[in-house]
């Protein structure tokens, strides 16, 4: 491929958000035109959108370097800078490429948010960087299984094996006897995926079935199978629960004093979503019909009191003021009402 044809794929590739590719391409455009400011200045802010600053800063300077009169380098130059928290230069760079095109709105409203954003540091006394770290720390927090084991944990291989044979067993009832496409499901790890409704009274009642017996759901809670919020629900921790849920608005609200990470709120606010409505089990339940489903559990077992019912009550207003849905449903159809 040529140059030009392995940028138009790297812009493609930017357009649709796929930053590391789009890097990748535009490498291998400067291997074939490596005198390329626009190409340089492309990948620069590739770099940028991956949260690689001292890669972007560098191929930013090198796009300046090799044509001072294209104005796209400037900016992402000055972008560069910002991410690396040198305000100064950020803002020399800004009205660089200002001399050359007085009215590019694009470096005037980034000029705006360095300077609103230096004098907001000096007063605040919370960098850039400190905030930046805040973010990704809670976002590798809130995407990654950080469930806690149980006694029977994942170390414990045999039991492990038993879990993925219940895991199978279901995921055969449900497709076979209740005519429940998995495949649907298995695309929709953040949503309620199949719900049409069995055909045949048999096909309903090996659904009832399997929700009466509540599927492999102890199972998962025992092996620490499900995240940290998810179990907080079921075994109604409010205390964890809530702190999970505090820990991430904390967070944001101290990225928000910083107008240069609004991209990575918006990634936290997907992660939280996902964390929010993730479907584990073979019931497909998220963590609003676990804290149910745990209550549920609890009452089985003659061992539920008043005091149980008012932390899950507690814990289900904190997950609704976050944004969980009311009427999920699991894999049979059931939502929250079935599970009270």
């Amino acid at each position: 491929m040529s140059a030009d044809e392995l940028k138009a794929a790297g812009n493609a590739a930017l357009g649709a958000k796929d930053f590391k590719a789009a890097a990748e391409l535009y490498t291998q455009a400067l291997a074939v035109n490596p005198e390329s400011a626009v190409l340089y200045s492309n990948r620069a802010a590739a770099y940028s959108l991956l949260g690689k600053v001292k890669k972007a800063l560098a191929d930013a300077r090198r796009s300046v370097a090799l044509d001072p009169t294209y104005v796209k380098g400037h900016s992402r130059h000055a972008r560069a800078l910002f991410d690396a928290q040198e305000f100064g230069e950020a803002l020399a760079a800004c009205d660089a490429g200002l001399a050359l095109e007085a009215s590019n709105e694009t470096l005037r409203a980034l000029r705006r948010q360095i300077a609103k954003t230096q004098a907001k540091t000096e007063t605040t006394g919370l960098p850039i960087a400190k905030a930046r770290e805040i973010g990704e720390e809670l976002l590798r927090n809130w995407s990654e299984r950080d469930a806690k084991n149980g006694k029977e944990g994942q170390n414990n291989a045999i039991y492990s094996e038993r879990l993925a044979a219940q895991v199978a067993f279901f995921r055969n009832r449900l497709q076979h006897e209740g005519a429940t496409d998995m495949s649907i499901n298995d695309a929709d790890p953040y949503g309620d995926g199949d719900q049409s409704l069995p055909r045949t009274m048999a096909q309903r009642g090996a659904l009832r079935e399997i929700w009466c017996n509540s599927a492999d759901v102890n199972s998962w809670m025992t092996e620490g199978k499900y995240t940290s919020l998810s179990m907080a629900c079921y075994l109604g921790d409010r205390a964890e629960a809530l702190a999970i849920l505090r820990r991430f608005k904390d967070g944001v609200e101290a990225l928000q004093s910083i107008d240069s990470s609004t991209d990575l709120i918006r990634m936290l606010e997907v992660a939280k979503s996902r964390k929010l409505e993730v479907r584990e089990s073979s019931l497909r339940l998220p963590p609003i019909l676990l804290l149910f489903c745990g209550s549920r559990s609890v009452r089985r077992r003659g061992v539920s009191t008043d005091e149980d019912t008012a932390e899950r009550l507690a814990i289900m207003h904190a997950l609704l003021a976050e944004g969980a849905r009311p009427g999920a449903r699991d894999v049979t159809g059931k939502t929250a009402v079935h599970y009270g």
